[in-house]
């Protein structure tokens, strides 16, 4: 590959694009003037939606897009345009329903042949340079559509309407006539059941995802009404997720997903999204079961996301980590070989073998030499195997993690994307807080911290929106990014007590709910006027929880949320309208929308509200009760003691000016009695939770 730009893409803001302007390929961004260029060219459009972290979109861009000969029948007879699909989810989004439609499946690369005004008439994920894996070489497919689209134009022109007609028909929502009740609860958590893999935990087959959301549907059905199953398929499902491959052992932290059922082999690259939804579900589970593993892998995963994707100085993390360190590569960073094991001390080389599975054949499919760590057997076992005391086998495992650890550090370390996305960084917002809630480890508190400040001062618009990249880079404000910010300073103003993280939330709602919101229900996910040409000609509502929790889901629940906080109906109506438009797929197709799911089992039962009142410094240990004692998903509040315009209504008359810091338990808009030490708040939450949940 060059060294010199040959396309567009050099003065691009993502990482992704500008490492594909040296590729032969004379690429264009997305925008304007590739559309403009294919009109009057008359030439389809070759769409190349990829990431930074996507080890097919490497593959791809070396066997293809880095070869002159295919490089020049692309510019010929196509014009190229390449995408970020981190950066640009919009756009991706839209043209993954496109390839579903046509193909059932996507991915990505998404490799996808349009007409000149957008719609898409041929399209699949990675095509090979030649012939095999059973799929045609990329040069026969690319001559095979130049002449199709020259020659069978109306044809092809067909072809693209009925799948513009198909994702236009994704995005409508019949609604229904009344709001969903408990039976669709119910009807979902039977469509789970029925999902859910009992030998090896999760859901469905392979490729298998750790689906966050569907976790904590069951976890908070649970808590509402215990089925054993329920917390059962938890415990299974983080268990051998955790134990498995998907899991770092060695560094913390979960790859994007397994490849097969048993969750042996992932695919290595490691997504900040999945980071953050995982530490909250794992510390939630600890709190109901007190799981010392769960614990473990919350904090190391906290800990993986604050070495590896965490910007000390500024606040921000990193969208993602490579699984590739070069092209061919696959996961070699995180999987060992005999050679390697070889170089560890011999005291734990046999513990490390017997603790991990490390036998003569590897696990990866394309190098049976290479071992993906695994848990296999526990310190028990390994003991008796080898003939070690029991009490030594804490130590020695130890010493055999902090020897790997070492000899890995010597690898060159695949690379970090430090591109900072403010839906994704909401998240992680909220799950360090609700990780510092059940550990209180100020770090977390820290981080949080500095994080949202960094958005609210770099991300935010003069109008209050939230942009997923910094404005001075050209982002623009998606809905996931309003949604997942506004619950992340939420969640901060728990943590705190500060105000202005709690006002700050509360506007940025009122300003979604203003800018995106639609009167008849839902919220789009663009801006009116921010439309533009192919399947972007038209907004869309999404609901859907895949890789993140479902945007108008996450919507409804924070505004089912600020109803709480504030006693402001609007937020109550806002909601019952998203519930009711949504209502005819939840139950059906539960494991992807939770989300939606929890936002229905909140409005059926609110969430535990806690409300402290008093200085902010003194009400410290009550605050630090609440943390501990409250339920996974409760809301706290801390308000000052000359903060009586801010309270509801139905909390004014509790505020006593000038007195000592006090806290009240409420549930559906009725309180407790004031209480005013840490041990009676804790009595309180004693009462209300029931004996296996704390």
């Amino acid at each position: 590959m060059s060294s010199t730009p040959h396309n567009r893409l050099a003065d691009q803001t993502s990482p992704y694009l500008r490492t594909a302007s040296r590729q032969p390929v004379h690429w264009f961004p997305w925008g304007t003037e590739a559309f403009e260029t294919a009109r009057t060219l008359d030439r389809p459009i070759l769409l190349d939606i990829g990431a930074v972290w996507c080890h097919w979109c490497h593959v791809m861009d070396q066997e293809s897009y880095e070869n002159l000969e295919i490089a020049h029948l692309i510019n010929d007879r196509y014009i190229p345009i390449k995408v970020d699909r981190d950066e640009r989810p919009d756009i991706d989004s839209r043209y993954q329903i496109a390839v579903g439609a046509m193909t059932g499946q996507g991915g990505w690369p998404l490799t996808v042949f349009l007409l000149p005004d957008g719609r898409s008439f041929f399209g699949g994920t990675y095509f090979p340079p030649d012939d095999r894996y059973g799929r045609p070489g990329f040069p026969r497919v690319l001559e095979m559509l130049a002449e199709a689209y020259a020659r069978e134009h109306d044809r092809v022109a067909a072809n693209a309407s009925a799948v513009m007609e198909a994702v236009q028909q994704a995005s409508v929502r019949a609604g229904a006539n009344s709001l969903p009740g408990a039976e669709t609860i119910d009807l979902a958590l039977g469509a789970l059941a029925r999902a859910y893999d009992a030998r090896h935990g999760g859901f469905g087959g392979s490729p298998k995802f750790p689906h966050a959301p569907a976790i904590e549907f069951l976890l908070t059905s649970y808590r509402r009404k215990p089925e054993t199953w329920m917390l059962d398929a938890v415990r299974k499902t983080l268990s051998a997720m955790a134990e498995g491959g998907m899991y770092d052992h060695l560094g913390g932290g979960f790859h994007r997903y397994s490849t097969d059922e048993r969750w042996t082999v992932p695919h290595f690259e490691k997504m900040l999204y999945d980071q953050s939804q995982l530490m909250s579900v794992y510390a939630d589970t600890h709190r109901l079961t007190h799981d010392p593993r769960f614990r473990r892998v919350a904090l190391e995963t906290a800990g993986y996301c604050l070495r590896a994707l965490y910007d000390s100085d500024r606040g921000g993390f990193g969208g993602s980590q490579d699984a590739d360190v070069a092209p061919g590569d696959d996961g070699s960073y995180y999987t060992w070989t005999e050679h390697a094991l070889n170089e560890l001390p011999a005291r734990v080389r046999a513990v490390v073998r017997l603790r991990y599975h490390v036998h003569d054949r590897g696990e990866m499919p394309h190098d049976q030499s290479h071992h993906v760590l695994f848990l296999d057997k526990g310190h028990e076992e390994i003991a008796e195997l080898l003939h070690l005391q029991r009490s030594d086998m804490n130590e020695i495992v130890h010493e055999a993690q902090l020897s790997m650890m070492q000899l890995r550090n010597l690898r060159q370390e695949p690379y970090v994307d430090r591109t900072v996305y403010a839906s994704w960084n909401g998240m992680m917002i909220s799950a360090l807080c609700r990780v510092f809630a059940e550990f209180h480890e100020p770090a977390h508190r820290a981080a949080a911290l500095l994080t949202a400040q960094r958005l609210a001062k770099e991300f935010q618009r003069s109008d209050g929106l939230v942009t997923h990249t910094p404005p001075s880079r050209g982002g623009i404000p998606f809905l996931d990014d309003q949604v997942f910010v506004a619950q992340g300073f939420l969640d901060l103003h728990a943590v705190t007590g500060d105000m202005t993280w709690l006002s700050t939330a509360e506007q940025l709602l009122r300003s979604t709910i203003v800018a995106f919101g639609d009167p008849e229900g839902g919220f789009y996910d663009l801006l009116q006027g921010s439309v533009g040409p192919g399947y972007l000609s038209s907004r869309s509502k999404p609901i859907q929880d895949a890789p993140t929790p479902g945007a108008n889901a996450a919507a409804i629940r924070l505004c089912l949320r600020f109803h709480q906080i504030t006693g402001d109906d609007r937020f109550r109506e806002t909601a019952e309208r998203s519930l009711r438009i949504f209502a005819g797929m939840s139950a059906e197709h539960a494991l992807f929308h939770s989300t939606y799911l929890l936002a229905l089992l909140e409005y059926l039962d609110p969430p535990q509200h806690i409300v402290l009142i008093g200085d902010t410094k003194a009400a410290e240990q009550l605050r630090t009760t609440a943390l501990t004692w409250a339920k996974p998903g409760a809301i706290i509040t801390s308000y000052d003691s000359g903060d009586s315009d801010l309270l509801p209504p139905y909390l004014r008359s509790l505020l006593i000016d000038g007195g000592s810091p006090v806290a009240l338990l409420c549930s559906k808009f009725a309180c407790s009695t004031l209480v005013g030490t840490p041990a009676d708040l804790q009595r309180l939450f004693q009462i209300s939770t029931p004996t296996n949940s704390h």
